[in-house]
């Protein structure tokens, strides 16, 4: 059975602290897994379903699962044009990473080029993609003479739906947050103290998850926004 993030499982095993280099020369990756709140590993041959995921996750997850087949189906239709069945594979990873933030089937040519390019930042999901995108969608419901508050609606709706499907990270949670608010608070006719806010997410990530404090990456995209 597929398994969804919030599902509860049952397992026997042996837990023991992580192990450090096992050879020499090797490099001891304890100090990057506990900066990530992993503080042992386990070892089982037996799990077991207790409880399935919460309805919302496992939406999502079929969210998920349809938007790889549409991709999928792309990628068959396009590779069965001019493109080939390369340029069909390179194209569907593309639109796997922008979309979902997964860049795991990307081919070595395509991260190759990208890292020449400098462009790899593109690859990711991260706060400036959903704050692009959160503007288009601004942008193109006053296209449509949609009215403001309803143009806001549609934000709020899309940065929620988007933030959801697209990969977990710290940069996406935070800019969808203060996309969310920025877009709540024009619903009700109030103005919000950018600096407030960022500082309010800050605090309540490090709330949330303590060890972030330890990631200098984390410190420095918000010193960054």
């Amino acid at each position: 059975q597929a398994l969804s993030r919030g599902a509860v499982l049952r397992f026997r095993g042996v837990a023991s602290p992580i192990s450090g280099p096992q050879n020499p020369g090797e490099r001891d990756f304890r100090p990057w897994a506990h900066a990530r709140g992993t503080v042992g590993e386990l070892r089982t041959t037996e799990v077991f379903l207790a409880a399935p995921a919460p309805f919302g996750e496992r939406l999502r997850t079929e969210a998920r699962k349809k938007i790889e087949a549409v991709l999928d189906e792309g990628e068959r239709r396009a590779a069965a044009s001019p493109l080939g069945h390369k340029r069909a594979a390179d194209a569907r990873s593309l639109l796997r990473a922008f979309l979902l933030g997964r860049t795991d089937d990307l081919s070595p040519e395509v991260s190759r080029t990208f890292q020449e390019a400098g462009a790899v930042h593109l690859l990711v999901v991260s706060g400036l993609h959903v704050g692009v995108l959160a503007w288009g969608i601004y942008r193109l419901t006053g296209t449509l003479g949609m009215q403001e508050k309803l143009r806001l609606l549609s934000v709020l709706l899309f940065v929620g739906a988007y933030a959801s499907l697209a990969a977990d990270s710290p940069a996406v949670r935070r800019a969808a947050l203060t996309s969310a608010a920025v877009a709540g608070a024009g619903l009700v006719g109030k103005r919000i103290d950018p600096l407030a806010l960022l500082a309010l997410l800050y605090t309540l990530e490090l709330l949330i998850n303590p060890a972030l404090i330890l990631r200098p990456g984390f410190g420095m995209t918000y010193l960054l926004t």
